[in-house]
């Protein structure tokens, strides 16, 4: 079952490298195969804010951030670690 559970990023590019745009890595804290990283492609470089949805309720998540150009794509971001809130804590049952 999916919930409408979100994160809101923020983001600042780092050089003047000319940036086309961003890839979004997520996936459950707990699950630590390779293969299980959902993406969310981001077009255009002046993107500075980007929702995350469809997210599990109460589930601790890592997300990482990589931007690209036509030159390719960047070292990933470190990952951060956030838990969304239960169904209940966002006001009202799913």
């Amino acid at each position: 079952m999916t919930y409408t559970h979100r994160f809101s990023l923020q983001y600042l590019p780092l050089d003047q490298s000319p940036i086309e745009g961003y890839i979004v890595y997520y996936r459950p804290y707990s699950d630590t195969s390779a293969g299980a990283w959902s993406q969310e492609t981001l077009m255009g470089g002046e993107l500075r804010e980007h929702t995350v949805r469809a997210l599990r309720p109460n589930t601790q998540y890592s997300l990482r951030l990589t931007c690209f150009n036509t030159a390719g794509e960047s070292p990933e971001s470190n990952s951060v670690v956030m838990k969304t809130l239960s169904k209940y804590e966002q006001g009202h049952v799913v």
